[in-house]
């Protein structure tokens, strides 16, 4: 506070307020910042607790098929009742992509089956290099099938696999 001509001024000057309206803005502007992350943070993790539970979903009916009837349209396995491959839920007006593969899988156990490359071998035989014991050809690559369920939001974001 300035005195002027020897009064005693009350209040603040022009100055002081513009510095306090400043700060004042900067604060707010931190802080509703913050919220906004904040709000879009919980939105997302929402998103993925519900692609989770659809993912979760998806995998449990597969289980329940028998196996002959595991295959998916347009996938790497034939069958004369494909199921979808991809299919789209609506949960809280919110969209989801439900994408499906499953694929047949060469386990190392029983050996591993001819592949022209040894790193084609090393990528589709799982469990490579075969244990002691497994013959050195399988005549059967088809040990078991790998199914792979994924989740993607309307914008093509990957929320859960």
């Amino acid at each position: 506070m300035k005195t002027y001509k020897g009064w005693d001024q009350k209040g603040f000057t022009l100055t002081e307020l513009l510095i306090a309206n400043v700060v004042f803005a900067i604060v707010a502007l931190s802080i509703l910042s913050l919220l906004s992350t904040l709000i879009s943070s919980a939105s997302l993790a929402k998103q993925k607790a519900v692609a989770l539970t659809l993912a979760t979903n998806q995998m449990e009916y597969l289980k329940s098929l028998p196996y002959n009837s595991l295959a998916v349209s347009g996938g790497s396995i034939y069958s004369t009742t494909p199921l979808p491959a991809s299919s789209t839920q609506t949960v809280n007006k919110l969209q989801y992509n439900v994408k499906t593969s499953i694929n047949y899988s060469d386990d190392a156990y029983d050996g591993c089956a001819s592949y022209p490359t040894q790193q084609l071998k090393e990528t589709y035989c799982r469990n490579y290099p075969a244990p002691a014991g497994a013959p050195a050809v399988d005549t059967n690559p088809s040990d078991y099938k790998v199914v792979n369920v994924k989740v993607f939001s309307k914008g093509n974001t990957k929320l859960a696999e």
